[in-house]
């Protein structure tokens, strides 16, 4: 007679010590990967949650300069400002060199100067001076006591007197009275002066002379003239 065994079904004991097995197994796998790195297959399981975002990193080195690009176009000029504070001031320059010497043409002259050398000259007529203090360049003449204008221009005239008599003494340019003193003598003697500034042309004659009856001249008189400058 032929017997058959029925297969039973495994019992729960073995089924915990296939568990342990493959546990073992994979615990082993783990400790070789972790002596050799060498990457051992596991079964993925579900894929979890994100993770939070971490803290930004420390910043990273500075990179190369780049290429410089190209120049724009020139933009409008704007408004003018207003002026600046005036600044401090610089010091000195240096000192130029000197220029050439200029053309000096030599000053032309014209003086006189004389004193009478007798009393009661002839009235009405040019007073003689006979003694000179200066007429270097001759323009005064000494015999007739007229001078005589060489170099036009503006000129200076003066005198002075001493009178014992009634005095009247005149400057005449021409034959035209310009200025005249007039001295009514009291006393002892009085002292007479006058001054005055002519524009002669050349060749015009000038002098002094005494008005009749009024001739109290004395030989302390003087006469001068000179050349201001030319016209």
């Amino acid at each position: 007679m032929l017997t058959m065994k029925l297969r039973t079904p495994p019992s729960h004991s073995f089924i915990y010590s296939g568990l342990w097995l493959l546990i073992l197994s994979l615990l082993r796998a783990a400790e070789t990967h972790d002596m050799d790195d060498t990457p051992v297959s596991v079964p993925l399981g579900l894929q979890g949650p994100p993770g939070l975002q971490g803290p930004p990193g420390p910043p990273g080195e500075k990179g190369d300069t780049g290429d410089v690009g190209e120049a724009g176009s020139r933009g409008e000029s704007g408004p003018r400002g207003p002026p600046g504070p005036l600044g401090s001031r610089g010091p000195p320059g240096m000192q130029g060199k000197p220029g050439p010497p200029g053309l000096c043409h030599p000053q032309q002259k014209s003086a006189f100067a004389v004193e009478l050398g007798q009393n009661y000259q002839d009235p009405n007529q040019p007073i003689v001076f006979h003694k000179t203090l200066y007429n270097e360049q001759q323009h005064f003449d000494e015999a007739s006591g007229i001078f005589t204008c060489q170099i036009p221009g503006v000129y200076f005239f003066s005198y002075n007197l001493e009178a014992n008599l009634n005095a009247h003494i005149i400057l005449v340019d021409n034959g035209t009275e310009v200025i005249g003193s007039y001295q009514n003598v009291t006393g002892t003697c009085e002292n007479v002066s006058g001054s005055m500034i002519l524009k002669l042309d050349k060749g015009e004659n000038v002098w002094l002379e005494a008005k009749q009856d009024y001739n109290g001249v004395t030989q302390r008189i003087h006469f001068m003239g000179y050349l201001i400058f030319k016209s």
